[in-house]
């Protein structure tokens, strides 16, 4: 039995199945090449949230721990016409912990195959274009940031989207919006439809003003961790079956490892009963993440993925 958590589907594209790519145009999301930055003051960025609202998305606010600020739309303006082209139309970073630092999740490159290495090399190489701006602009512009340094950059670009392998049931975007839940139901998550396209990350007034609502959860079947085509080869994480928005929405990574662990446990069951995968009772699933809670309390992702009948 093999599990796929390549990410890229490199598994199931070997072993020759079924798999999906891109949006209904073939273009797939957006790289980050990701960085992060220290001798951040907390304190003037909470000032600024605080008294000029309007200059960033709806859904900051200067209480929010950790905090998690995007926008900076009047900043991003003068910028551009100082010279600074390379920006795109807001600056996001998160709190990390320690005393002064923060994660920039704000460099895009568009366009470019993430599973070729050689546009996977240009992509890095624009994203890094982009940090180098991007520093200079948090200094010059940004309230915090005046004293601020690099203190990393990501050994490898972050891929939101590649090749996804074809399961018993395709998770889609219809299923996000309608919080739908299934009878074969391993895990649950409220993470939205979150594409990164040109024309997602351009900011509009709606956008602006775009609240996330978390009114209700959607589930992940068992069926999308299990190939159609080859009975030995089940999945997890971004390569899970799903339309471009099904997996734009369960892609992040508390999902992902609750299927890496609910298609690990379904897989051990299996294989001790003989009983085919796509059989194996998904009580019986959950009963094995509770003996697992009950031996290791610390082992949260098993409470966290219980779902109750």
């Amino acid at each position: 039995m093999f599990l796929d958590s390549t990410g890229d589907a490199s598994l199931g594209q070997m072993a020759g199945a079924t798999l999906f790519s891109g949006d209904t145009d073939g273009a797939n999301q957006a790289s980050t090449l990701m960085f992060t930055m220290s001798n951040i003051n907390f304190e003037r960025i909470r000032e600024d949230v605080s008294r000029r609202r309007s200059n960033f998305f709806k859904w900051v606010t200067p209480d929010s721990k950790p905090l998690s600020v995007a926008g900076y739309f009047e900043e991003i303006e003068k910028a551009r016409k100082s010279g600074l082209n390379n920006l795109h139309d807001y600056f996001f970073f998160i709190e990390l912990p320690g005393e002064d630092r923060v994660s920039v999740n704000t460099t895009h490159s568009f366009g470019k195959g993430p599973v070729n290495p050689f546009e996977l090399s240009k992509s890095v190489f624009e994203c890094s274009e982009q940090i180098d701006q991007l520093v200079a602009f948090s200094r010059k512009y940004v309230r915090g940031f005046e004293k601020s340094r690099i203190e990393k950059i990501a050994g490898d670009i972050g891929i939101r989207e590649s090749r996804r392998v074809r399961g018993l049931y395709v998770f889609t975007g219809e299923d996000f919006r309608l919080h739908r839940k299934f009878y074969d139901s391993v895990a649950k998550a409220t993470y939205g439809i979150d594409v990164h396209s040109p024309e997602t990350q351009k900011i509009t007034p709606e956008v602006k003003g775009r609240v996330p609502s978390y009114s209700d959860y959607y589930e992940i079947p068992l069926g999308t961790l299990i190939s159609s085509d080859l009975d030995n080869l089940n999945m997890a994480g971004r390569c899970f079956s799903s339309d471009f928005e099904g997996q734009s929405a369960g892609r992040i990574m508390l999902t992902s490892a609750g299927m890496g662990q609910v298609i690990g446990v379904a897989s051990a069951i299996s294989l001790e009963s003989g009983i085919p995968i796509r059989e194996t009772s998904r009580d019986e699933i959950i009963g094995e993440l509770d003996r697992i809670t009950e031996k290791n309390p610390l082992y949260s992702l098993a409470a966290l993925l219980k779902i109750s009948k």
